[in-house]
């Protein structure tokens, strides 16, 4: 199913090294994610629908599991990204819905 291109959404940016935090998560404000804190390797990007579609060059949908993802997996392609920042990530991943619990709200 479609999401709404404007509804927010978010993700892990997992880090290669946790030094790189403040330039890697510097590059992403720059192109339109809210950052959080930095924790351990990773940190998570927020943003419209459209901005991590313009940004990953992916069409995101929902799965079955009330999850998002793209092309069937819950990791996006880096390959749009500025080598520069592609650089500093091992990847960006959206978080699987549990396996329990309500499937419905």
């Amino acid at each position: 199913m479609s999401l709404k291109a404007s509804s927010p959404i978010s993700a892990q940016a997992i880090l290669k090294s946790p030094a790189t935090a403040p330039a890697a998560a510097a590059q992403l404000a720059a192109l339109g994610f809210e950052v959080g804190n930095t924790v351990g390797n990773s940190f998570s990007v927020s943003a419209p629908v459209r901005v991590f579609e313009s940004v990953f060059e992916v069409r995101l949908r929902s799965t079955k599991k009330g999850g998002v993802g793209a092309g069937g997996t819950l990791e996006l392609p880096l390959g749009s990204l500025p080598d520069a920042l592609r650089s500093l990530l091992s990847a960006v991943t959206f978080t699987a819905p549990p396996d329990f619990g309500p499937t419905s709200w």
